[in-house]
């Protein structure tokens, strides 16, 4: 058996179950707000000169985002009753941070707006950060405030991922831990090494030391924050 903190699998309490659906719930309910809320406030970019009667795309239907997020939490929670990996450590998040995560998210709304219609994408291509970065890095991701590179764009950057998901980022993230556990059935955890590439702000690293706090972990990005 791997070496981890989880429980043998084994049928969880209902109140567990429950807890986990009502969270999982509001947090889709929370996020699926966001979501439709910045589609009313951000305008729609003008399609470009070249192609003005090119096909309108669209996006999957509410229905599939749905049911395509019940499907998800449903492999997470059969993965948390498996005893694959624990529960979630923010499963009932401080209501006060939310709101400020919240109020900053849309704060930053109306400049990213701003952006996406004039197409201005590169902010952070100034004479400070030429030489430090790929060119490729050196740009506005998603029309957001300082690209990756600050500490502000790093503390909202998780929950922009989260309003893009409707609140399945952190459950997309947890099913990486399955594999791992794999890993760990041949490889002791006090003798292994992880490194995560590009880990953005260590969200996903905050679950593997949750799970496997003896593993030595090395998160490495381009971008300090």
């Amino acid at each position: 058996m791997p070496e981890t903190t989880s429980t043998a699998a084994t049928t969880r309490r209902p109140v567990d179950r429950a807890a986990y659906r009502l969270a999982q719930r509001l947090r889709t309910a929370w996020f699926a707000g966001h979501y439709a809320l910045t589609a009313r406030m951000t305008p729609k970019p003008a399609r470009p000169a070249e192609a003005p009667d090119a096909p309108k795309q669209r996006g999957p239907s509410w229905k599939l985002v749905n049911e395509d997020l019940a499907a998800l939490f449903r492999r997470d929670w059969e993965n948390i009753e498996r005893g694959y990996y624990r529960m979630p450590h923010d499963m009932w998040p401080n209501p006060a941070a939310v709101l400020r995560q919240s109020a900053d998210y849309f704060r930053d709304l109306d400049a990213v707006a701003q952006r996406r219609r004039t197409g201005n994408g590169n902010e952070v291509l100034d004479d400070d950060n030429k030489g430090r970065y790929p060119r490729y890095y050196l740009q506005n991701f998603h029309y957001q405030t300082d690209g990756y590179l600050s500490t502000d764009s790093a503390r909202l950057y998780d929950y922009q991922v989260e309003v893009l998901f409707n609140g399945g980022a952190d459950a997309m993230r947890r099913q990486l831990l399955v594999p791992l556990r794999d890993c760990f059935a041949e490889t002791p955890v006090r003798k292994a090494r992880m490194a995560d590439i590009a880990c953005g702000t260590g969200r996903f690293l905050g679950f593997v030391k949750r799970n496997y706090p003896k593993l030595h972990v090395t998160g490495i990005d381009l971008s300090a924050p």
